[in-house]
């Protein structure tokens, strides 16, 4: 055998050696993964069923099992694990669960930094720090951010206001069109129009309640929302599809709520196509939910969850559930985003987005906003 040939053959065996290695070295996954979702709507449910877990399936190297639940059922549940019991790979939670998640000292895995993960890099540190002032210690990653808005119908309102103040101040051009859900709702719509309301007025969320409910601010906002409320449409909604009903009956001309809800349900002809949204410059509701990895997974299925997290992550899903769904994304891609979208929504820069601050506050509006209503 020549020198060439030997230096040949060496040259086969690390170029094989390296191939296998780098063989090696790709993640194997399990033939199927399951998915929880504690925190969409009907609307997102149907999406996911629809187009996310089809598309998934279709491009992932394994199946994704779709199940709804709730969060307080999966906090629970999750308590229960041992190590490496658990069956549920990935879970969707609102901010409030998340927490609950965290305060229960329920194990989970870390999502920024983690190499499985690069999508998370695209998701605004801004908000992956806190939730709800608790760190989230990097064990969440932001899905979609929720957006609430004026709702309007252009049909009847040309021009809708900017603010709350010109919104109170104009409210008899729409006196006994104004919709309201209830306070006292299952839904939350209603306790966040008032939340959103008194805080534009003065009331400053971030301070204790007790001394949020003896200022003179919150005695002025209130006098603000009782003169308000006496332009409303009555009897107020006692959950989201009766206050869309309202609006197919043209009883109801504008409101505040869910921005992509309504726009989805517009597209869907269960709100009058001349639908549409804007915002409040005092700034307006915006939350977001949180994707996680429970620790307690077995470890030959984390590679199969961090690969879905890091696919919900990515441009294509959350540039198509934003052009779908109008839910603004988890992650910073507004580069990409087609002009045509700016004509339905807000522009991110406009929104002025404010979290809910204050649990105790919004417990109030739940338990005792119906008795400001006039």
């Amino acid at each position: 055998m020549g020198k060439w040939t030997i230096r040949l053959s060496l040259i086969l065996v690390v170029v094989l050696g390296l191939s296998l290695m780098e063989v090696a070295a790709e993640p194997e996954f399990p033939a199927k993964i399951v998915w929880v979702d504690t925190a969409g709507g009907a609307n997102f449910q149907e999406f996911h069923k629809t187009w996310t877990i089809p598309e998934a399936n279709r491009i992932l190297p394994f199946k994704v099992e779709y199940v709804v639940s709730r969060g307080a059922e999966m906090i629970e549940r999750l308590k229960a694990w041992k190590p490496g019991g658990g069956d549920l790979h990935v879970i969707l939670f609102k901010p409030d669960s998340f927490v609950g998640a965290l305060e229960a000292k329920i194990p989970m895995e870390i999502l920024l930094p983690n190499p499985a993960v690069p999508s998370a890099t695209k998701v605004p540190l801004a908000d992956l720090a806190t939730v709800l002032g608790t760190h989230t210690q990097g064990k969440g990653l932001q899905f979609w951010r929720d957006q609430f808005g004026f709702i309007y119908n252009k049909k009847f309102i040309k021009n809708p206001p900017t603010s709350f103040k010109e919104f109170l101040e104009r409210k008899d051009e729409w006196r006994g069109h104004i919709g309201m859900i209830r306070t006292d709702a299952k839904s939350g719509g209603g306790r966040i129009f008032m939340y959103d309301f008194l805080r534009a007025f003065g009331v400053d969320w971030s301070k204790p309640f007790g001394e949020i409910s003896k200022s003179p601010a919150w005695n002025n906002a209130i006098a603000k929302f009782k003169e308000f409320s006496k332009a409303l449409y009555k009897p107020l909604a006692s959950e989201p599809p009766i206050l869309f009903e309202q609006f197919m009956k043209e009883d109801a001309w504008i409101t505040e709520y869910a921005i992509d809800y309504c726009l989805w349900s517009r597209d869907r002809g269960r709100l009058p196509k001349t639908t549409a949204a804007s915002y409040a410059s005092e700034g307006i509701y915006g939350g977001n939910t949180l994707l996680v990895v429970p620790g307690y997974i077995p470890d030959e299925y984390k590679p199969a969850a961090f690969e879905f997290v890091n696919w919900l992550l990515s441009d294509h899903v959350q540039l198509t559930m934003f052009t779908t769904m109008w839910e603004y994304p988890g992650t910073e891609i507004w580069d990409i985003v087609p002009a045509a979208v700016w004509a339905h929504v807000p522009r991110m820069e406009d929104l002025n987005r404010k979290p809910l601050e204050s649990s105790q506050g919004y417990g109030w509006i739940k338990e005792s906003g119906m008795d400001v209503v006039k």
